[in-house]
């Protein structure tokens, strides 16, 4: 920092950041004599509840700040040498917005100031879905502004990280085309130089037959600083999800890890060593090499009867696990549909199952598939995890607002006026609009408002308003149906839904005689992620555009995949697409959808015991 030069400490609120303010004041003190200090606080300004606008992390309970205010924080900011972040505000601050700012931010002042490099972080994605990475593994994601990824990442993981950031695909797969270790050091270093924030994200652990090591020297040699967050590795984690306990007491005391393959030869060297070992063997990357490996270890002195196990689960396209000896584990294993990755572990654990009984029976449930929005997905998964089951996005949903012009005059006229939404994205599109026309919400005091359920409900609550009327079934017909009843001659009905909707209400409405219009305010294109897909339990649809999107993408359900729909509407979608009866569960929500399809899991599971 230059003599004199001006710095801004930003934090986020004195209610949640109190330490993180006296933090901030003491670094002010510290450096004010050389310096021209100045604290933002976020708390300051003009706040109020979230309004969903999916541009940032934070979740529908925190605040946002005013863009107006926004936008002094930014001029602000643009006036100083030196911007000091003295607040987790990229994780739980007042206002994730405020993410999005500093990315704003960024590029002019690395355009007036001589770029530092940020580094680089060595991330371990471990070898599951989200839920298995550890809460540091989460920050960083929510910190980059470029994620280089692997292979075998879950796509659940890929979306943690900021909708903005770029994601490059370095995936290294054995007997599949895969980036060179040369060219992936050198696109690190590349965006690293370029003050990116950039996390390296790689399966398991990084040091564990990762090359993370290699990737951490070629960073040192080009002087690009770096930190390490390490992962959980399949040769733990994998062989315990299968109920095999790597290391036990009076069973096995040492543990081997050893890769099944180098790209110099198809088996490992020392297998002569290892063939006389006691305890747990470890193998990694061996499923193509199964039938050699275990012939070589009987060659080499090992017990043709020694309890062998292949096994496969975290984020693999499929899961099962597959018991013997070394005699007859290739032979057993040519029963299933093996795909990579496996983990083969040969010792006396190998015959061991520790897991809970009532779970044994039914390890084949493991997955569920699901298509729809954000919103959709997240519902879902923060309950059916709760289950103990695991939630692969196969769908993707993204929402983007129209420009759609808005009636202003009408809605603050006189007369009867109500004003339809028939989903949480209608409510806060609506919303956004609202505030982005500057448009004051008093004017229209005098508009009625229904909304199709309970979720919708929630959502227009949320903006301070109460539904004035919500049908007991949550469709568009009962919405529809229940207002024709409801309003009086000469009452203006204005419905605000999806590009993709089906109007229904607005046609029982004008069937009646009863003037309504039709506002899309958003469109939801629909993101295939057919990696994720794989052999699924289940699979839970949110919108009959989801099954559409689905059908046009060639994707086809096995006769044992248990398939549920939100609704009616999406139910007959099914129907037409699929040619079979999906699950509909009888309201219209995220609970029921869950509930239904978990009393289903645990029917399956039921009878497969007996």
């Amino acid at each position: 920092m230059n003599d004199m030069s001006k710095v801004i400490v930003l934090v986020g609120s004195v209610r949640r950041d109190g330490n993180t303010e006296l933090l901030a004041k003491s670094f002010a003190d510290g450096v004010g004599r050389d310096h021209e200090v100045e604290l933002i606080s976020v708390a300051d300004y003009h706040i109020h509840p979230c309004i969903g606008c999916n541009h940032c992390y934070t979740n529908e309970n925190n605040y946002c700040v005013k863009n107006d205010d926004m936008e002094k924080i930014y001029e602000k900011l643009m006036q100083a040498d030196t911007v000091v972040i003295a607040s987790p505000v990229y994780f739980y601050g007042i206002s994730a917005q405020l993410k999005t700012m500093i990315d704003r931010l960024h590029t002019p002042m690395r355009n007036r100031f001589p770029i530092k490099q940020l580094g680089l972080i060595l991330v371990g994605a471990g070898c599951g879905g989200a839920d298995w990475l550890t809460i540091k593994a989460w920050k960083c994601l929510a910190w980059c502004d470029t994620l280089l990824y692997d292979e075998l990442v879950a796509p659940g993981i890929l979306e943690l990280a900021p909708a903005q950031a770029e994601q490059i695909a370095v995936g290294k797969r054995g007997g599949s085309a895969s980036t060179r270790q040369e060219d992936i050091c050198r696109l690190m270093i590349e965006k690293a130089r370029q003050g990116r924030r950039v996390v390296r994200l790689k399966g398991g652990d990084p040091f564990l037959f990762g090359r993370g090591g290699e990737e951490a020297l070629a960073l040192r040699e080009a002087g690009i600083p770096y930190q390490i967050v390490p992962g959980i590795s399949s040769a733990i984690a994998i062989p315990e999800e299968a109920g095999i306990p790597v290391t036990h007491r009076e069973v096995s005391r040492s543990l081997h890890i050893v890769t099944a393959h180098t790209t110099e030869r198809d088996l490992p060297e020392d297998l002569s060593q290892l063939a006389a070992l006691d305890g747990t063997l470890v193998f990694l990357m061996g499923g193509r090499v199964l039938g050699r490996l275990a012939k070589a270890l009987m060659e080499n002195g090992k017990d043709p009867e020694t309890p062998t196990a292949l096994i496969s689960g975290g984020n693999s396209a499929s899961s099962y696990t597959v018991r013997g000896t070394i005699r007859d584990i290739a032979e057993k294993a040519k029963a299933v549909d093996r795909k990579a990755p496996a983990v083969i572990v040969v010792g006396s654990v190998a015959g061991m199952d520790v897991r809970c009984p009532e779970n044994i029976d039914s390890r084949q449930i493991v997955r569920v598939g699901l298509a729809g929005t954000e919103t959709f997905r997240n519902k879902l998964e923060k309950i059916l995890t709760g289950y103990g089951i695991e939630c692969i996005t196969v769908l993707k949903g993204i929402c983007n607002d129209l420009p759609t012009r808005l009636p202003w005059d009408e809605l603050k006229a006189g007369g009867e006026r109500w004003i339809l939404f028939t989903s949480r994205q209608g409510i806060h599109a609506f919303f956004r609009m609202l505030q982005k026309e500057k448009q004051d919400i008093r004017n229209l005091a005098g508009c009625r408002f229904g909304v199709i359920g309970k979720a919708t409900k929630e959502a227009l609550l949320s903006h301070g308003i109460c539904a004035d009327y919500c049908p007991d079934v949550y469709t568009g017909k009962a919405l529809g149906e229940g207002l024709t009843r409801r309003v009086t001659a000469g009452a203006k009905m204005y419905l605000m839904d999806s590009a993709q909707g089906t109007g229904e209400a607005a046609k029982i409405l004008r069937a009646a005689g009863i003037c309504c219009s039709r506002f899309p305010l958003y469109d939801t294109k629909y993101e295939y992620c057919g990696k994720a897909a794989g052999r699924l339990s289940g699979i839970l649809l949110g919108s009959a555009g989801a099954v559409r999107a689905l059908a046009q993408n060639g994707v086809s359900f096995d006769e044992n995949t248990v398939t549920c729909c939100i609704g009616p509407i999406s139910g007959e979608a099914f129907k037409k697409h699929f040619n079979r009866e999906p699950l509909i569960p009888k309201e219209i929500s995220a609970e029921a959808i869950a509930d239904l399809f978990f009393s289903k899991i645990r029917v399956k599971a039921f009878k497969s015991e007996s």
